[in-house]
């Protein structure tokens, strides 16, 4: 059907509004097609031609309000230059997107930048904080209000003048568009809000479409399942339609007719609502409606791309939108008001449609702010019942109107927001409706949440000047924050648990978390009414009011108390029998404002119209001290049977999070309190609210009935005297507040810091964590940290240490200290100062006005009567009520006194305690044998003869502590020697007992002297050449031989790519043909490693057997960090191992040496191999020879050598020497296992089951590892400088390349067919040496693409086995060290020399000097160069050159060779001389000539050479050859700068969807190939629900892999299996720390050594162990328990 065409150039006014409706109802259909399928994809993601719908139904729009003007891109960019523009970017975040803030120039953290704008801004060089944003915000680039200075980057920088274009438009284009706008908000909420019925009924005829949406009740899983039942798809399938839905809050399941639909949709509501849950929501919908809905999001996106044109449009937007549409609600109300109804997608899609046209000027901006304050409340109560995140809500837009300090203003002056908020919470809070269940699951819970947050972001910034109507609206507001405080007051209150322990902890989070969230919104109350005090006085007075009218509610008795001579009124009140709570907003609100006005001097009294004005103190510290003594007695070990929850409660109560709004208010109302009430009536009530009356008994513990019960009161009651004591301390040092003590913000923040450095060498994020943050973000570390603390490098870290001059400053008892605490401060401080340092307090700053009383509670003497109490039964010995606690904190308020004294001599502390004796009572002390606190006792006695005399007192404080130390440390080293001389005459005592014992063991004997000397010698000599190893299970000793017990050696096997060359695959015939032959390159080749553990194998068997068994018996048991059925672990070292390794004694060598003196003839050695084998056999051009034998026929190539087996055995008699290996069942069978295991841990599957029946592959898989074991040590260690030979070697090196390269030599054995493997590999291995272009030895392979040392170690094994005789039933070795071992290595070495020499341009080389070498050398090479076609100069070469540059190249395979035979043999190499040369010394230990030009002396050796290399370049592969020597290869290069790297991926989309529902959260780097990923993400998911680095490793790093997540500055690995741990990231900030998850957002670099540490693990092949070891040590740490691996 054609689509109608309309000129709408003549289209009338009142025509517009139905012409747009009409074009898109009948055309949108057409265009997008939704036909009856079944294919997912096209269900997933239906075809939307997206040019033709904009040629077709929205660019011929344009002419109604462009004028034709903006029809080029070119026009569209001019337009928006020329603009007189917002000069704001107002670009929106996606999920995961980076951000930035600045911390000098921001108004408030939420205030943040773009990618883009940070880098082109001045805020780059100033301190800034990384962040990810969670979605739903814009850049503040360009708005005034959000930056102190700097407001906009240099993109957005505003032009005053000089500006053209469509600033505005003529009255009849800003007509059509308005016109145009209510059409398309008619047609938007007509397809996005309708609520038609599921039930509906169609024509036969019709499509319709079954819509699935996602909500928050069903799991994914739930979802999967029932998709698979209602569509009877696959799981996979499923799953992908499932995270469709996730993605984008719907998807299409099914299109048909209305039956089927019908049946779908009645399918998966009965799936999804069994077992009483909720049906997810599906929905039947035509599919001309759902092709509409389709149609959408590309109508918003070009619509958007308009607005940003130009606020001429913008402004005519906001009309529109305001306008009342055909339901009598303007269009903005209701896009508001309907917001929960949509899906996901479309939500998200509106949002940038209102942020784009509302929220980029500033007066369109305040005007969406008046209706947004309007309709909050409802938008609240319908945010309750949203099932999606909030930040796909318009809730979320809050935040940008909210944080601009003129429009918060705007809504508390003229919409009264902070009132209507208010109601918001009261009306979630009254009802209590969320007791039943999680608070943040209800609909309550996340209103009250998210609207507490609103209080928050409005409150933030201080007005500079009050207007009436401002005034008004927050003191409205606060009236209502006032009386829900006063409801909540004593809220959840709880009882003491006598009898059974409660069953069941209540939940109390969701309390303690409003109560967090509405103290800093009490906080930001206090701020603001500091900033106008006559509104802080109202307010003041109102919480008067609101506290006595509770109080006549709970009345409680008044008394009086008796303790000694002492009288005085309290409240009874016993929190043991009666509710206590922790939860007093009120009380805490009323303390704020009265600190605010005292400390303007304002006066603080009680309005006159109190009831009961002479209650007023103890009224109003009554319910402190109930929460205080609760936190008391949970100390003691009271309230026990009441649960974690109230531990967890009270924990948090003095946590550093919650500590200022609830802990500290508590302490201020105590300290104001006690100058109201005066100190001796204070005390008193502290102990009657203690309940310690008791304890001033004199016969406190001694009653006659003293039982179990009896003694557990009396125990607490002196544990709670101490916690007394704790509180009189914190009551009276707890000066560093502005307002109580003379200090200021800086000072404070100084003690805090150093408070928090006694504790010990801190981390700077450590410090800043335990610290308070301010409304924006900020703890002010910086300002003081440098002061007091000098950073140092530690092995755990860069941490703060506190400077010695400042050690005097400590408190033991500091009132932010917990228990915890102030153990390991004590500890700390006297491991700096010295055991015998006092560890007095610290003056304390001078205390305010109105609180210049509180220091008298340290001489009143009811005080100084309890401390005399302590001081007499501390005297007394044996007095079972005596406490070290007590005396301890006792001599602590003696010492505060004595300081108070010491500040203001007028104090009259010394005066008050001589009236009770007080120091006469300490000299008493002192003078009882070894007195407890012996140094405190002497330094308050000092210290009070220092009082005495003012002249003298410093000098002789500091004198007496000098003499105490001194005679401190004499009695302390008089002490030690005693011990050290009764030690050793001990010793002496016990040595002369065993010599009269054993008389005879010493007697000595002159003939049997020189006979015992010989004997010890020819031991030694024999341990030499013997190995003697000792089982860690049995510790017994036993000689290694072939008839020894076998042993066994546990070793990890991994697959490793770390020599891989990153080369494309490689030719199929090469990895894959038979017999195998060594591989071009180490790709996938297994690597071993051992810890060198030897065990007996019957004990290794019983130890696993026991393991297993224990393992079985468990029912169910988490976080096992390996499979107890094909895993190990050491029981020595704790390290991970999958594989045995058989202990094989060293192989045979030969002590002929004769045979190595004749000399090297390269033409017998080829002839010999020529004759090897038969030339018949020699004219296939596939080496894939497969000799047939007859059935029960053993294959035997040795019976084939004929003449040349003589001419063996006269060149080489050696071969003769061949012996007996003999092998064990035991040992047969571990060789079995450990084959097939690394025949199986081999990445490729290079031997087909069908050739099985042949060759036995595993045979050249165990010398394939052990060619990769040894070359990649030698490579790591070179890079390293970990030594290669000699007596440095590791041992764990040492011992795995021993025990593997002797597996090698046996493996033969292991089955028949692995004989006639290894004879046929040394058979192709002899037509590869015999290579000839133009003869009969021709192959298919190229030897130039062959690695050598892998060649070398095919070559030794095989050859060797090759001219051997095999005898049934017996297993002879190659007895190695003859002639025939040299001519390998010869053999391989010279084409070695080769390939190097290919590698060395003569065109590098200096034509300089004229150093002489061998002409046979100079032609050879030069002959090598010109068949490899290598240019070169004709100038002279500097020939020495060439010959020290091979010398570098081949020493690596020269090591690894003479490696290769010390572990084989046993034979060790002797140590380096410092003037000999490496090369020299491995070649003359391999018995070769050590100089290399001697190897090109033979014409005819250089002949062949030459053939090899022109055979051999005929076959040229599509990848490049190895280059030697190899060099290990680095990790992906990473910017110096953390911010380049994460900017990098700052738009980063999910290479297979690029669509913005399915936008990557997590890019992540592979450290090793350098590609980014989408990790963690749905979308990218393979088979089996495996992840995008879980899939990548495959084939990157062979199963283990290395990653970095960029937004997280997370750094992880993954190793096989589906384990991955968590590793500390390359970047680290400016004070060395990382920061894993990008929590503190601080600037970060890139860290060499944490980046060469990562790189070490996996050269080493250490990350398969390293995640062993880091989970089994963080084991039960939310990340490692939660993260799923294999999804990553």
């Amino acid at each position: 059907m054609e689509m109608e065409t309309v000129s709408w150039e003549r289209v009338g006014l009142d025509e517009i509004y139905d012409k747009v409706l009409l074009l898109w109802e009948s055309n949108v259909p057409q265009i997008i097609r939704l036909d009856p399928t079944t294919d997912i994809q096209s269900l997933l993601y239906p075809f939307i031609p997206l040019n033709r719908i904009r040629r077709n139904l929205l660019e011929p729009l344009q002419t109604l309000f462009t004028q034709n003007i903006l029809q080029s891109t070119e026009q569209k960019s001019v337009v928006a230059r020329t603009d007189v523009a917002s000069g704001t970017c107002a670009r929106v975040f996606k999920i995961g997107e980076p951000t930035y803030s600045c911390r000098d120039c921001g108004a408030d953290p939420t205030c943040v930048l773009c990618a883009v704008c940070f880098n082109e801004s001045e805020h780059r060089n100033h301190r800034y904080k990384m962040s990810s944003s969670g979605g739903g915000g814009y850049c503040d680039c360009g708005d005034p209000e959000a930056w102190k200075t700097e407001p906009a980057c240099r993109v957005h920088i505003r032009f005053e003048e000089g500006k053209s274009g469509l600033g505005t438009l003529d009255d009849s284009t800003a007509t059509r568009f308005e016109l145009f706008l209510q059409a398309f908000f008619f047609h938007v909420l007509r397809y996005t809000d309708s609520m038609a019925n599921n039930g509906i009924k169609g024509e036969e005829d019709s499509d319709f479409a079954v819509l699935l949406y996602n909500d928050e009740i069903h799991t994914l899983d739930n979802i999967i399942r029932s998709l698979s039942r209602t569509l009877d798809i696959e799981h996979r399938v499923a799953e992908e339609i499932a995270r469709r839905v996730e993605g984008d809050g719907r998807a299409m399941i099914r299109i048909a007719d209305f039956e089927e639909c019908r049946r779908t949709y009645e399918s998966m509501v009965a799936q999804t609502s069994r077992n009483g849950q909720r049906a997810v929501k599906v929905e039947i919908r035509r599919t001309c409606f759902v092709a509409q809905q389709l149609f959408l999001p590309v109508l918003l996106d070009w619509v958007r791309d308009i607005l940003n044109l130009s606020s001429a449009y913008r402004s005519v937007f906001y009309r529109a939108i305001m306008e009342t549409g055909k339901d009598f609600e303007t269009y903005l109300r209701r896009i508001l008001l309907y917001d929960q109804r949509r899906w996901k997608a479309i939500r998200e899609d509106i949002q940038l449609l209102l942020i784009t046209g509302l929220l980029k000027d500033y007066s369109i901006k305040k005007a969406f702010t008046s209706v947004y304050g309007d309709v909050y409340g409802e938008l609240m109560e319908n945010f309750g019942y949203d099932e999606q995140e909030q930040s796909y809500s318009v809730t979320s837009l809050a935040v940008q109107i909210l944080t601009v300090p003129s429009l918060a203003k705007f809504l508390i002056a003229q919409k009264d927001f902070f009132f209507n908020a208010m109601r918001v919470v009261l009306s979630v809070l009254e009802p209590r409706t969320w007791e039943t269940e999680p608070m943040d699951t209800t609909a309550a819970g996340r209103r009250l949440s998210a609207t507490l947050q609103d209080l928050k972001y409005l409150l933030t910034q201080q007005p500079k000047e009050w207007t009436p109507e401002l005034k008004r609206g927050f003191t409205d507001g606060v009236y209502a924050l006032i009386k829900l405080v006063g409801f909540l007051q004593e809220s959840e209150p709880i009882r003491y648990q006598t009898g059974e322990h409660i069953q069941f902890d209540p939940a109390w989070e969701p309390t303690f978390g409003t109560h967090g969230k509405l103290g800093s919104v009490i906080s930001l109350v206090v701020n603001w009414a500091a900033t106008d005090l006559a509104t802080a006085e109202k307010i003041y007075r109102r919480t008067w009011s609101e506290i006595v009218s509770l109080s006549e509610k709970r009345m409680i008795r008044k008394e009086r108390l008796n303790v000694g001579t002492f009288s005085g009124p309290i409240l009874l009140y016993d929190i043991t029998k009666e509710p206590v709570s922790i939860y007093l907003p009120l009380t805490r609100l009323h303390m704020s404002l009265k600190l605010l006005l005292l400390s303007h001097g304002l006066s603080v009294s009680p309005p006159q119209t109190l009831s009961f004005p002479a209650q007023t103190p103890l009224l109003l510290m009554e319910a402190p001290l109930r929460t205080l003594t609760l936190l008391a007695q949970r100390h003691v070990g009271m309230w026990k049977r009441n649960g974690h929850s109230l531990l967890n409660q009270l924990h948090f109560y003095h946590n550093v999070r919650f500590r200022s709004d609830m802990f500290d208010k508590d302490l201020l109302m105590l300290q104001w309190s006690a100058t109201e009430l005066g100190p001796k009536d204070f005390l008193l009530q502290l102990i009657n609210r203690f309940n310690i009356l008791p304890w001033t008994a004199p016969t406190f513990g001694e009653s006659s009935h003293s039982g179990e019960e009896q003694e557990e009161e009396v125990r607490y009651i002196s544990l709670l005297m101490e916690e007394y004591l704790l509180l009189v301390m914190q009551v009276v040092s707890g000066r560093w507040v502005e307002g109580v003590g003379e200090v200021n913000a800086e000072e404070i923040l100084r003690k805090e810091v150093l408070q928090l450095l006694s504790l010990g060498n801190t981390q700077h994020s450590k410090l800043n964590q335990a610290l308070v943050e301010d409304i924006y973000g900020e703890t002010g570390l910086e300002k003081v940290l440098r002061e007091i603390a000098t950073l140092k490098d530690t092995p755990k870290g860069t941490t703060y240490e506190l400077k010695p001059e400042y050690y005097s400053d400590y408190d033991m008892f500091y009132y932010h200290y917990t228990r915890e605490n102030m153990s390991k401060g004590e500890e700390s401080q006297r491991e700096k100062r010295g055991e015998t340092d006092p560890l007095p307090p610290p003056k304390l700053p001078s205390l305010t006005a109105p609180f210049r009383s509180l220091r008298d509670i340290l001489k009143e003497d009811l005080l100084l009567f309890l401390l005399e109490i302590i001081l007499l039964r501390s005297h007394r010995e044996g007095d079972r009520n005596y406490s070290q606690g007590q005396l301890r904190k006792a001599l602590h308020l003696l010492a505060y006194g004595l300081n108070e004294e010491e500040q203001d001599p007028s104090f009259g502390f010394t005066a008050a305690a001589q009236k009770r004796d007080i120091f006469g009572l300490l000299h008493k002390i002192i003078q009882r044998p070894s007195p407890p606190h012996k140094e405190m006792l002497l330094y308050l006695v000092q210290k009070r003869k220092a009082l005495a005399h003012p002249k003298d007192r410093l000098s002789s404080l500091h004198t007496h502590i000098a003499s105490t130390e001194t005679e401190a440390n004499r009695v302390r080293k008089e002490k030690a020697a005693a011990a050290k001389a009764r030690s050793l005459a001990r010793i002496s005592s016990l040595q002369e007992k065993f010599k009269t014992m054993n008389a005879e063991l010493f007697v000595e004997e002159e003939s049997g002297g020189g006979r015992e000397v010989t004997e010890r010698e020819d031991e030694r000599e024999r341990e030499k050449e013997t190995e003697v190893l000792t089982c860690i299970l049995c510790m017994e000793k036993e000689e290694l031989s072939p008839n020894s017990r076998p042993f066994v050696v546990g070793a990890h096997i991994q697959p490793s790519s770390l020599l891989y060359i990153n080369q494309p695959l490689h030719n199929t015939k090469l990895t894959t043909g038979f017999p195998p032959l060594p591989p071009p390159c180490f790709q996938g080749s297994p690597y071993i490693d051992s810890c060198g553990h030897v065990m007996h194998e019957t004990c290794h068997h019983n130890h696993r057997e026991s393991i297993l068994a224990r393992e079985r018996r468990r029912p169910y048991r988490l976080y096992l960090q390996y499979d107890p059925e094909t895993e190990t672990i050491c029981p020595m070292c704790g390290s991970l191992q999958n594989l045995l390794l058989p202990v094989l004694p060293p192989i045979p060598v030969s002590r002929n040496k004769q045979h190595l003196l004749l000399p090297y003839n390269m033409t017998n050695w080829l002839d010999i191999l020529r004759h090897a084998i038969p030339v018949e056999d020699l004219h296939s051009d596939d080496i894939e020879v497969v000799m047939e034998s007859k059935e029960g026929e053993e294959l035997d190539f040795s019976l084939q050598l004929g003449e040349a087996y003589e001419l063996f055995k006269t060149l080489w008699p050696s071969v003769q020497d061949s012996q007996e290996f003999p092998l064990k069942q035991p040992y047969l069978t571990r060789l079995d296992d450990c084959l097939r295991i690394i025949s199986q841990t081999r990445k490729h599957n290079i031997h087909p089951y069908e050739m099985q029946e042949i060759w036995d592959a595993r045979v050249s898989c165990i010398w394939e590892t052990v060619a990769m074991t040894i070359a990649s040590v030698e490579v790591s260690g070179r890079e390293q400088g970990i030594p290669f030979f000699g007596l440095d070697v590791p041992s764990r090196q040492e011992l795995s390349l021993k025990y593997l390269v002797r597996l090698g030599a046996v493996a033969i054995y292991s089955q028949p067919l692995s004989v006639a493997t290894a004879e046929g590999i040394g058979q192709a291995l002899i037509r590869m040496i015999l290579e000839d272009p133009n003869g009969s030895y021709r192959t298919s392979h190229s030897l130039i693409y062959i690695d050598t040392f892998a060649l070398f170690v095919y070559a030794t094994y095989a050859l060797n086995f090759l001219f051997l005789k095999q005898r049934k039933n017996e297993h002879v070795v190659a007895t190695h060290g003859t002639l025939l071992t040299v001519y390998i290595f010869r053999t391989v070495f010279l084409f070695h020399m080769v390939q190097c020499l290919l590698e060395i341009s003569p065109l590098n080389s200096n034509s300089s000097s004229h150093d002489p070498v061998t002409k046979e050398f100079e032609s050879t090479c030069r002959e090598l160069w010109e068949v490899g076609s290598i240019e070169r100069e004709e100038l002279e070469l500097n020939w020495r050159e060439v010959l020290e540059e091979l010398s570098r190249k081949v020493l690596p395979f020269v090591s690894c060779a003479a490696k290769f035979y010390e572990c084989l043999t046993g034979v060790k190499m002797e140590g380096l001389t410092e003037t000999e040369e490496p090369l020299h010394h491995m070649l003359q230990y391999l018995s070769q000539p050590i100089n290399l030009q001697d190897y090109f002396s033979s014409p005819q050796l250089n002949s062949t050479a030459t053939t090899w290399l022109r055979a051999n370049l005929e076959r040229r592969l599509p990848y490049s050859p190895p280059i030697y020597p190899r060099s290990l290869p680095k990790l992906t290069p990473l910017p110096q700068d953390y911010i380049d790297l994460i900017n990098s991926v700052a738009d980063f989309a999910c290479p297979p969807n690029k669509s913005l529902a399915l936008q990557s959260r997590y890019p992540t780097l592979c450290l090793l190939c350098g590609k980014v990923l989408c990790s963690n993400s749905l979308c990218c998911q393979g088979e089996g629900g495996v992840g995008a680095c879980s899939e990548h490793i495959l084939t990157c790093g062979q199963g283990t892999g290395l990653f970095l997540r960029i937004r997280d500055s997370d750094a992880f690995i993954l190793a096989p299996n589906g384990r991955g741990t968590y590793v500390p990231p390359p970047y680290v900030d400016e004070y060395g720390e990382t920061d894993q998850g990008l929590r503190r957002g601080n600037p970060m670099k890139l860290s060499t050594e944490n980046y060469n540490y990562l790189r070490k693990l996996w050269i080493n092949h250490k990350l398969p162990e390293e995640v062993f070891r880091v989970n089994e040590k963080n084991v039960q740490q939310p990340p490692f328990l939660f993260t799923d691996w294999p999804r990553l």
